[in-house]
């Protein structure tokens, strides 16, 4: 029940409410940032870019958001299967979503090569897989491991393509440490 918690429950960090060590949740949290990374790429592109590339930087930042959220908050293994809906649906709904964005914004992807993005859904299935198939705590390193490559190549692959469609927009910018 969430009304009888106090409110530091929700302000503070993990580590502090459970007494924990500092290095609980670690892998964890670095991959928040990377996610963030990712959302704050497509972010800076989308403000500053027009067109069907503006779109395909709102669409994947969007997207990126979406899985971050579901990963600080863990709505798919939290909220879903507390409301009854088996866990599939979101991975299911997420890897929907993930084919969409690959055949809208196609031509947008080959420009910055889709193999990147490519390898972190292997990456990011791969994980999931592992969740579901395996329950002994030595599937950890390569659930663990596997997201976080996952996140990774993917705000990898969203940082190269905003930076290669702003120096498309601004020819005249010299390249970085010029």
């Amino acid at each position: 029940m969430v009304l009888d918690r106090s409110f530091g429950d929700f302000s503070r960090d993990t580590v502090i409410v459970l007494d924990g060590p500092a290095y609980i949740g670690f892998v964890s949290n670095v991959g928040v940032v990377g996610w963030s990374l990712g959302c704050g790429a497509c972010l800076v592109g989308a403000l500053t870019l027009h067109g069907k590339t503006r779109l395909a930087l709102v669409c994947g930042g969007l997207l990126t958001a979406m899985l971050m959220a579901d990963d600080v908050f863990l709505i798919h293994e939290g909220y879903l299967e507390g409301g009854g809906l088996p866990t599939v649906v979101a991975p299911t709904v997420y890897a929907g979503l993930a084919i969409a964005y690959l055949v809208v914004f196609r031509s947008f992807l080959r420009r910055h090569g889709i193999w990147l993005l490519l390898l972190a859904g292997a990456f990011l299935a791969a994980s999931a897989a592992i969740d579901v198939w395996f329950e002994e705590d030595s599937r950890f390193l390569a659930e663990d491991g596997s997201k976080l490559f996952g996140i990774v190549t993917w705000t990898t692959f969203f940082v190269g393509a905003t930076v290669g469609e702003l120096r498309l927009s601004e020819p005249d910018v010299p390249p970085l440490g010029a």
